[in-house]
């Protein structure tokens, strides 16, 4: 025990030996001086630019099950389902960094891979945090050796990202409006034939009071129809969004979303397609579909329109249902009906079927109008509060941190050498 204790190296011997070798000091101390000045005189200047950004709430959408009793704002089919994470996540993605770097090497000659590591180092430097928490504003902050490169950075990332967002939410307008304009066609023919088949069945039994018989037939069942006509809307929208999944050929066309099929699920997950779809168009204009990133996509996209298929079917097959019980229940209202002739209990027929489809009909021409207005109704989803901006002095590197740092180490260095020596001597 006392052998132990003899050969233990206290403090104040270590501090004899270091005033002995009080040379190793000073030659350490200078050349680790030096190297940080060295350093610092080497070492490219950083300078930061920050640059502050607010999103827009109309762009972040809203979620399918709220009621919104302003119903402008919803702009037809369109409606983005991000949110504010969303939103710094696809401002610092690649995705828009590789369009950044396109622009700003636009005079050079560059390959597929010197565009993605450029992309790479640009989101190293690259920070986008939300403010207050519930807050919609973005502080975005970049690093660069040139104040004047890092201010233009920053805008065209702010750019860039409104524009994709734009072409983004314009082709979905677009697909919508190709869907509308071929249901009014068809509906439009559909109707036709509906009022020939009434004009037709009045002359043949002489009936005049049309108004008479279809008042008593709403008063009756005016709640039945509501509910029927809601769910053959909602069907019509569930059996179209089941043609384009199912068609191998429309693999690559963005689909429907807050259709008005009631299915906060298929939404979601229509919303979830739409934005990989994107992601992988975007990736194809800059590498080839053997990447392992597009391969990895493609299988995703797949995996995910068979689970769209399946639950619109449900979707579908739960509408017939609930169709079934009300056409069972709209028969038996109807047979009581029972002092009416068998040619108004016809004519009521008719009737209904035109009402269905006149109804579809104006609902369409209303989402029409609201598509219109939607391509109009272009604003970019976030608006600049701060212009890149930032001090002309460098923060990095840290001239007084690197000193100090130089300084500490030099000082450090011989006194874990001299101790290691000493302890392995006794």
């Amino acid at each position: 025990m006392s052998r132990s204790t003899d050969s233990f190296l206290t403090i104040a011997d270590l501090w004899r030996l270091c005033a002995t070798r009080w040379r190793w000091f000073v030659v350490s101390t200078v050349l680790c001086f030096l190297i940080a000045v060295r350093y610092i005189l080497t070492a490219p200047y950083l300078y930061t630019r920050y640059a502050t950004i607010i999103v827009r709430e109309e762009s972040l959408g809203k979620n399918t099950n709220e009621k919104n009793s302003n119903e402008f704002n919803q702009i037809g089919f369109v409606q983005q389902k991000n949110n504010v994470l969303n939103v710094v996540r696809h401002i610092t993605s690649l995705d828009v960094l590789i369009e950044v770097v396109c622009r700003l090497e636009s005079g050079n000659s560059l390959t597929e891979g010197e565009i993605l590591d450029k992309a790479v180092a640009v989101q190293s430097r690259l920070t986008a945090e939300v403010g207050e928490m519930g807050s919609t504003i973005i502080n975005l902050t970049y690093k660069d050796s040139s104040t004047i490169e890092a201010e233009r950075v920053l805008s065209l990332i702010i750019q860039v990202y409104n524009e994709k967002w734009l072409l983004e939410k314009r082709l979905v307008t677009q697909n919508t409006s190709q869907f509308i304009d071929s249901r009014l066609r068809l509906l439009e023919h559909d109707l036709n034939i509906v009022d020939d088949s009434i004009s037709s069945f009045k002359s043949r039994y002489g009936i005049t009071e049309l108004e008479n018989v279809s008042n008593l037939y709403l008063q009756q069942q005016s709640k039945t129809d509501a509910e029927i006509l809601t769910l053959m809307n909602q069907k019509a929208m569930a059996e179209y969004i089941r043609s384009l999944v199912e068609d191998d050929t429309s693999q690559n066309q963005l689909l429907l979303v807050n259709s008005g099929i009631n299915n906060s699920l298929i939404e979601s997950q229509i919303t979830l397609y739409n934005s990989m779809l994107m992601q992988m168009q975007s990736h194809l204009e800059y590498t080839s579909g053997q990447n392992p990133l597009i391969v990895n996509l493609e299988r995703e996209l797949g995996s995910l329109r068979k689970n769209i298929l399946a639950n619109v079917n449900n979707h579908i097959r739960t509408i017939d249902i609930q169709l079934q019980s009300l056409r069972d229940y709209h028969g038996e209202t109807t047979s009581k009906i029972t002092s009416n002739p068998n040619q108004e209990k016809h004519l009521i027929s008719i009737e209904r079927e035109q009402k269905v489809k006149e109804s579809l009909y104006t609902y369409l021409l209303q989402k029409k109008e609201e598509n219109e207005i939607s391509i109009t109704y272009e604003v970019a989803p976030t608006q600049i509060i701060d212009m890149p901006n930032g001090s002309g002095k460098p923060t990095s590197p840290n001239r007084p941190m690197v000193l100090v740092a130089g300084l500490f180490l030099g000082f450090l260095m011989p006194v874990a050498f001299i101790f290691l020596r000493a302890s392995m001597d006794e």
